[in-house]
């Protein structure tokens, strides 16, 4: 059973829903049974079914709001979106994308013979090998789309613009707006991308072209990662939840405004361990209260734990943080909701979305 809570302007999540709503509310799409994939943009969704994308909201400017549905050749195991198309992983490792503009369908080839930067040795080198390309991982930014292939390449569509060595694993990517985030299955995290922002979570405030490690969490296994807007979070296999980049609604679980009203930093490019609240469920069981993963969108921050916990912090103008609160602003960890059903939780730029199981 699906849930949202947030922003509906554009009727994305049905149209017997409000603009706003700040609390979890049910919601289906009828054309399309209840086993799908959905990615939240700001005003659309991409809905996915077996071999069909359906986009409800506005996404073609011509027809206003309305369903699109789309049939692709495959199965789809993947879609994320941007503000210009929706990008989509079939499961043979095909790409193909969905353009906004001419509401047209395409498959997207890889550019295999670009010079790289080999992680191992630090040395350019150019490729003359031509393969097929299986594509396992895809994540979009504003303007961006990264895709990880099967042999530890990183593409910013269409260009090849690094290789991770054989030993490097890659099981997870994210993308904010203007960066990328990639966790390796030794438990190690990799940014690039624009760092102005301090959402690399590397000391320097810089634009990064290639993927380069969070010295900073080194030692540290992480299990999650999630990228938001201009900031950053992730989750220790020992319990723990850091999180770095712009602070600006308290996305970051710190505080905004210190006990005098005075406005604190608003950037944090090294990743800082959070401070939790306490978990009264895990204190009754006599165990520690572990993190399962954070996941991020524009300015706010989501975090599920073992015990069925749900926190949240940062932007709640669209009620976004599902609290059934006006507060524009959570600056501070606050428990949103509890479950022992262990749902999904995926973040849009201003909602977030559960799916609980039956």
């Amino acid at each position: 059973m699906w849930h949202f809570s947030g922003f509906n302007g554009f009727d994305q999540f049905g149209k017997n829903h409000v603009r706003k709503i700040n609390k979890l509310t049910n919601f289906n799409f009828e054309s399309i049974n209840d086993e799908y994939l959905i990615t939240p943009a700001w005003s659309f969704n991409v809905v996915a079914s077996g071999k069909q994308i359906l986009i409800t909201g506005f996404f073609d400017s011509n027809q206003g709001c309305r369903q699109n549905k789309i049939e692709l050749p495959d199965k789809i195991v993947d879609v994320d979106s941007t503000d210009s198309y929706c990008l989509i992983r079939l499961v043979s490792g095909k790409l193909f994308k969905f353009n906004r503009k001419d509401l047209r369908l395409e498959e997207i080839k890889l550019n295999q013979r670009t010079s790289v930067k080999r992680k191992t040795f630090e040395e350019s080198f150019a490729s003359t090998i031509s393969k097929t390309l299986i594509a396992e991982h895809i994540a979009c930014g504003s303007n961006f789309a990264i895709v990880i292939t099967s042999d530890n390449c990183v593409y910013n569509i269409p260009t090849r613009i690094f290789q991770f060595s054989e030993s490097e694993k890659i099981i997870d990517l994210e993308c904010g707006f203007e960066h990328a985030v990639i966790l390796n299955s030794h438990g190690e995290v990799y940014t690039w991308g624009n760092g102005l922002r301090g959402q690399l979570g590397i000391e320097e405030l810089k634009i990064q072209e290639t993927p380069i490690l969070v010295e900073a969490l080194s030692g540290i296994k992480i299990i999650s990662i999630a990228a938001g807007g201009w900031h950053s979070a992730a989750a220790s296999l020992s319990g723990d939840v850091y999180t770095w980049g712009h602070n600006s609604s308290g996305q970051l679980g710190l505080r905004v405004f210190n006990a005098n009203g005075a406005k604190t930093s608003t950037v944090y490019p090294l990743p800082q361990l959070i401070d939790l609240p306490h978990c009264t469920v895990c204190e009754k069981n006599k165990v520690a209260c572990n993190i399962m993963t954070v996941h991020c969108g524009a300015r706010h921050t989501i975090v599920k734990t073992e015990c069925g916990s749900i926190l949240a912090a940062g932007w709640n103008k669209y009620g976004q943080l599902a609290m059934a609160d006006d507060r524009s602003i959570i600056d501070k960890w606050e428990k949103i909701y509890f479950s022992t059903k262990d749902p999904i939780v995926v973040c849009g730029p201003w909602c977030t979305v559960f799916k609980f199981k039956q």
